[in-house]
């Protein structure tokens, strides 16, 4: 193999090509061009189904649970938020 070849098996973009490939490779419905046709009407039925949970169910912080803020993009929270649910 002489130095002016090119090897694109070695190269970064065949790399990170092949980590994203391994990333998605049980979400085949998820990304890529093989992506669920339904994905947005699921996604929307979601938040219909929280939004419904939230309006029969009253929510309340558990206070013994500590909240601390994880930074990143965004704030989030960095052990998750515990609520408790109380039937109306």
């Amino acid at each position: 193999l002489r130095a002016v070849q090119f090897k694109s098996e070695g190269s970064c973009a065949s790399k990170i090509s092949e980590v994203l490939r391994q990333r998605y490779r049980l979400l085949p419905a998820q990304k890529g061009p093989r992506m669920c046709i339904g994905n947005h009407f699921a996604m929307m039925e979601m938040q219909l189904l929280l939004a419904e949970l939230v309006r029969q169910f009253g929510l309340e912080l558990v206070t013994s649970h500590a909240v601390e803020a994880q930074p990143l993009i965004t704030l989030k929270p960095k052990h998750g938020i515990k609520l408790r649910a109380k039937c109306w």
